[in-house]
């Protein structure tokens, strides 16, 4: 009822201007475009002048050489007076109208002129209906210049054009095809076939919502001001758009985007943006950037975050509070078929990538550096990457590939964090390849995991241990947290870290069964392994094949406790004892106790022109039931051997250099 009857045409806006009594308060109408670039502009009666509504009627010009993707993606047409003129298929093969054949094999039969770098091609009536130049451009009736012009003229004319679907979508589109393609081809070192599966799926996913163009750009829903009070808001809205019609894929455009409050995910919505160097979420205050805390332990499923970073240098805490664990960068609880790769997390107040309870999920090309900033030293929480787990008894979860420098306490840790499933003790994780330097208590933590298979990473040069099995965050109560337990800690560099190599702290809570195998332990302030017990036990523990070097005490030392059913073989452990000023070490020391277990095989050296390693093997824990044999004792400071504790049922093989 506002809009002026188009037969009321006006040809200029002055004209139109000029016959405002006839145009109601709040009505709209049309004049004439001065240019091509639109047929018609349309204009608002607001308080007695006409003002540009932002709306107009394309004109043929505009319309005429748009490119369109057909079903699938997999046909691009270019289209003229409504009718198709020229197509290209998916092998990159040019159609013309009117010609059953491709161009390419077209030209493969056509006559040659006297100019030999010519080419024609005739239809039967003998007319010229495709010609190739010298400089191999195609020309055909009906157009003003070659082919190769006319795609010119096209792309020019679209990237011109100020439609936002036009200018923006591309881009949007542009990046989740990237991602698609790089997530197709994406091969993670010792991840579970389910979760391959799922990233397989996941990558289908990101294929079908590029296709059928559910990609929400969020700058078509009004994002502009960097430093804009809303920008949570409006990012929220395009999520909730998104999920409303089925899902999608919302892209965050190139800028540094301050939030006053979290963005809150969905299931089935990707946020993706245009590179770690190029979007930035910039939170403020005591918020997560990204949160999501259900009440009904829902999962958040089927999502993708990539190619964006989140700094943290503007989040603080409130009042008289001496931290808070809650404002990190990703902060939330059960998700499921949730895949972070290529992210950016930093300077945030507590934990950069803080998500609790995974199920089928992977996190790759994740670098976290200076998380955890806000915390006093020792504060539990408050590293690079943090997994709470004892949401369900299985928690499939791949970290691989990332890099955790100077965050507050670990680089990368799991632990236990469901009290009231006590049962749950989180199997199925893997963190693999991972860099973990410069942090404060550890480069990877095990705080309760059942079954970590830690492989291949390299844990060097932090403050504190380069790996560390303890109780977490947790207080504990009827025996829990534990620290982890049966894991697989293989492969790794442990080197130059500021205490020991490989820390385990179980003198409050047992754990058991963990295989240390094949890993470099070099050079660290303290001790290679360190073992502390208390009066507890520290059960089924498989010690093999290990390099534990130049360490400033001892390679390998049982503190306290007894450990049953224990075998230390095959492991060269040298040049140890290092740090003289306070105490020096030895080889291996048993100042615990040992049950049924064996030293057998390990090479126990000091090869320096000024010994360090005091003894290769030592201690005045008790042994019972001990087999040692095939240790070769080459060098020592002080005797190749000096056990003092109780021994029961022990039995000695040949141990070259022994005597």
């Amino acid at each position: 009822q506002n809009l002026i009857p188009l037969s009321r045409q006006y040809m200029t806006l002055a004209d139109a201007q000029a016959d405002i009594a006839n145009i109601p308060e709040g009505s709209t109408t049309y004049y004439r475009s001065p240019d091509d670039s639109a047929l018609a502009i349309e204009v608002i009666n607001h308080g007695g002048t006409l003002e540009p509504t932002g709306r107009k009627m394309p004109s043929q010009e505009s319309i005429d050489g748009r490119v369109y993707l057909s079903e699938g993606s997999e046909l691009t047409r270019v289209i003229a007076a409504g009718k198709p003129v020229l197509i290209q298929d998916e092998l990159g093969r040019v159609y013309l109208a009117g010609m059953e054949a491709p161009v390419q094999e077209v030209l493969d039969r056509t006559d040659e002129t006297n100019n030999s770098s010519v080419h024609l091609n005739r239809d039967s009536a003998g007319n010229v209906v495709l010609l190739q130049d010298e400089n191999g451009k195609l020309y055909a009736p009906g157009l003003n210049g070659s082919v190769q012009d006319e795609f010119d003229r096209i792309r020019r004319k679209i990237n011109s054009n100020r439609s936002p679907y036009l200018n923006v979508m591309p881009d949007a589109l542009e990046a989740v095809w990237q991602r698609v393609d790089e997530l197709g081809r994406l091969y993670l070192p010792g991840m579970t076939s389910g979760l391959q599966t799922q990233l397989s799926r996941n990558t289908e996913r990101l294929r079908e919502l590029a296709n059928n163009r559910q990609v929400y750009d969020a700058r078509d829903f009004g994002l502009r001001s960097e430093q804009g009070d809303r920008n949570e808001y409006i990012i929220n809205g395009v999520i909730n758009a998104a999920a409303r019609n089925g899902g999608g894929v919302v892209y965050i455009p190139p800028g540094n985007w301050g939030l006053l409050n979290y963005i809150t995910p969905r299931s089935g919505v990707s946020i993706i943006g245009a590179g770690t160097g190029a979007t930035i979420l910039r939170p403020r205050g005591s918020y997560a950037a990204i949160q999501r805390l259900p009440d009904d332990d829902s999962y958040l499923s089927d999502c993708l975050f990539q190619d964006f970073a989140i700094d943290g240098s503007e989040q603080t805490l409130i009042g008289d509070t001496t931290y808070d664990s809650r404002i990190k960068g990703f902060y939330f609880f059960f998700f499921k078929r949730c895949f972070f790769n290529r992210l950016l997390i930093q300077n945030t107040g507590a934990t950069g990538l803080g998500v609790d309870y995974a199920y089928d999920s992977t996190m790759t090309n994740i670098t976290t550096e200076n998380c955890g900033r806000l915390a006093p030293a020792g504060q539990a929480g408050a590293s690079g990457i943090g997994i709470g787990t004892g949401g369900n008894l299985d928690e499939p979860l791949y970290i691989g590939g990332t890099f955790n420098r100077n965050n507050r306490n670990f680089g990368i840790f799991g632990e236990w964090a469901r009290r009231e499933n006590s049962k749950n003790h989180s199997r199925y994780s893997i963190y693999a390849n991972n860099v973990c330097t410069g942090n404060g208590m550890a480069g990877i933590g095990d705080c309760g995991l059942d079954g970590l298979v830690c492989i291949g990473n390299d844990l060097t040069n932090n403050t504190g241990y380069g790996f560390l099995q303890d109780t977490g965050t947790m207080d504990v109560v009827d025996g829990r947290p534990a620290p982890g337990s049966r894991g697989i800690l293989m492969g790794n560099n442990i080197s130059r870290n500021g205490k020991s190599g490989i820390g385990y702290e179980g003198a409050v809570v047992a754990g058991s069964g963990y295989h240390y195998k094949d890993n470099i332990i070099n050079d660290n302030a303290e001790f290679g392994i360190e073992i502390t017990a208390g009066s507890l036990e520290y059960n089924d523990v498989w010690i093999f094949g290990n390099e534990m070097a130049r360490n400033g005490r001892d390679g390998f030392r049982l503190v306290s406790g007894t450990m049953k059913n224990v075998d230390i073989e095959h492991n060269r452990v040298f040049n140890n004892g290092q740090d003289i000023a306070n105490g020096g070490g030895s080889g291996l020391v048993i100042n615990g106790n040992i049950t049924g277990g064996s030293i057998t095989s390990n090479k126990l050296r000091d090869n320096q022109s000024s010994k360090t390693q005091d003894y290769g093997l030592c201690g005045n824990g008790n042994l019972t039931d001990v087999d040692i044999d095939g240790n070769h004792y080459v060098g020592f400071k002080t005797a190749a051997e000096n056990l003092t504790g109780t021994k029961t049922n022990v039995t000695y093989g040949r141990n070259p250099g022994k005597e």
